[in-house]
């Protein structure tokens, strides 16, 4: 018999998650944790290896698509949608952090411009632009920050509502008033980093006699990134709010030091040569961080925004 205040048992099937908190299945081996619910596929604890094939497999030809977060379980996170995640690595050599923010998403294409063809393109000179813009270094708290950006295509019959989708769409000005919005781009909620959707216009139908224009492929990529910068919470700071996720960008606004060529900036012509600093990339990972793994944190951010 133990002493008192000495034993250490527990039970672990009385927890209802296991192994990077997903629900376990231990009815069908009939022992605890043998295989683990992820949503979107299984992963068997006796293998180990998940039942099924990657959904986003035919975007990483060189990756074997029965991996588990690339193969790396310790710092991999490998969700169940296509979303932002954020993971952090400390070298105890050099002092130096890395934190590499990724995001998964769906891309449904309009099938006009962007088809079967060339769709490629378009999503490539996304992610070169994405990965880009958000791979900075922080010399003051020596951080590496890194960017990915995994997409799959859909179609927009099966484009889910609980993941990351970027329709890339071609706006009608046939009618007057147009019956889409005529913006570059918009994005459906500010501040939400897991579940989201992006749209970003690649052409324009115009009257008499109907004809197509195509967006330069460099302006749409700029425009998915910028839209991308929202979802992290990233305002345009010469805009009417507080940009609460990185007040220094506002502030530097409002006393008139901040350049035109930040990236969020509204306007101002070609976002090509602009840039993100550090502090939005920043304030964009504390929030990933804070919503990857707490559902209740993803939802309407007004609390990141403000008006002045």
């Amino acid at each position: 018999m133990p002493l008192m205040g000495t034993d250490k048992s527990y039970n672990p099937t009385s927890f209802r998650l296991g192994y990077g908190n997903y629900e376990k299945d231990d009815e069908v081996y009939g022992f605890n944790g043998s295989l683990l619910d992820m949503s979107s596929r299984f992963m068997d604890g006796l293998i180990p290896v998940p039942w099924k094939t990657d959904q986003l497999e035919s975007s990483f030809a060189y990756q074997s698509p029965y991996t588990y977060g690339e193969n790396r379980p310790i710092d991999g996170i490998d969700l169940d949608g296509m979303e932002w995640t954020s993971t952090t690595k400390c070298d105890p050599n050099t002092g130096k952090t890395t934190i590499n923010n990724k995001l998964k998403i769906q891309i449904v294409v309009d099938g006009e411009i962007v088809n079967g063809l060339n769709r490629v393109v378009y999503a490539e000179a996304m992610k070169k632009r994405f990965e880009t813009q958000y791979t900075q270094f922080d010399k003051e708290t020596n951080t590496q920050y890194t960017a990915e950006l995994e997409y799959d295509f859909v179609d927009k019959a099966s484009a889910s509502e609980n993941k990351f989708v970027v329709e890339l769409y071609v706006n009608d000005y046939t009618t007057n008033p147009p019956t889409t919005m005529a913006g570059r781009g918009q994005v459906e909620s500010i501040g939400n980093t897991q579940i989201n959707a992006i749209k970003v216009k690649v052409g324009y139908k115009v009257v008499g006699p109907v004809s197509i224009e195509s967006q330069n492929i460099d302006e749409v990529a700029n425009t998915f990134v910028q839209e991308s910068g929202h979802t992290l919470g990233l305002l345009h700071p010469n805009g009417p709010y507080i940009n609460a996720v990185a007040p220094d960008i506002q502030q530097k606004h409002d006393e008139g030091t901040l350049s035109p060529n930040n990236f969020m900036y509204h306007g101002g012509g070609d976002t090509y040569n602009k840039q993100i600093e550090i502090s939005q990339i920043q304030g964009g990972t504390e929030r990933i961080e804070m919503q990857q793994n707490s559902p209740e944190n993803a939802g309407p951010t007004e609390d990141i925004y403000k008006p002045k």
